[in-house]
C-alpha cells in the first residue's frame, strides 16, 4: 500500500463522519496510532497534523 493509497483510505474514512465530533475525534485517534506506529520519531508533527485536522473537521457549530 503505497502513501497515496493511505491518503485516499482516510479520506474514505473521515467522508463517512465528518460533522460527528465523537467519530472524527476517534478515526483522527485511530489514524494518529497509525502514524505514529510507522513514522516513530515525529509524533510532534503528527500531533500537529492530528490537530490541524481536527480543526477543519467534527461539530462547525
Amino acid at each position: 500500500m503505497g502513501i497515496g493509497d493511505m491518503v485516499n483510505k482516510g479520506k474514505d474514512a473521515l467522508s463517512n463522519v465528518t460533522g460527528d465530533e465523537q467519530k472524527t475525534d476517534a478515526a483522527l485517534d485511530k489514524g494518529q496510532d497509525f502514524a505514529n506506529d510507522r513514522f516513530s520519531g515525529h509524533d510532534d508533527k503528527l500531533q500537529k497534523g492530528r490537530d490541524a485536522l481536527d480543526d477543519r473537521l467534527g461539530d462547525k457549530n
